[in-house]
């Protein structure tokens, strides 16, 4: 859910972005109504503030139980020789070491791009 409503920020940014290039003539002169955009960047933030507000809980609980996962998948495949008995055993740690990374590095992906996204668009409209 996190992932779609950053993609649809992502997007929302982007046809910001868009259409503030598209008012600029050549040599950078601004040909439209600045107001417009810096009311409309205002109310993506407003929004994206609003989404930040309920949906950090969540991301901070999945970031802190992948890595606390990582952590014991580590220990036992190190530490424990059980663990790494047979094909099956190694395979099934493998799998889940790899599923908790990837979904660290899922959730981290969507709070870079909203990150950069706001970023991008604050320096630009901050004339």
């Amino acid at each position: 859910m996190n992932q779609l409503l950053v993609y649809i920020f992502y997007v929302e940014y982007k046809k910001l972005k868009r259409n503030f290039r598209r008012t600029l003539k050549e040599g950078g002169q601004f040909a439209g109504d600045l107001s417009l955009f810096r009311r409309r960047h205002q109310a993506l933030s407003r929004a994206v503030s609003k989404v930040d507000g309920f949906a950090k809980f969540g991301n901070v609980a999945g970031f802190v139980c992948h890595i606390a996962n990582i952590i014991l998948i580590m220990y036992s495949l190190i530490f424990l020789p059980d663990a790494r008995d047979d094909f099956i055993s190694i395979a099934t740690q493998v799998f889940w070491l790899w599923g908790n990374i990837s979904g660290l590095l899922f959730s981290a992906n969507a709070g870079i791009i909203v990150n950069h996204m706001v970023r991008i668009m604050y320096s630009v409209l901050s004339i």
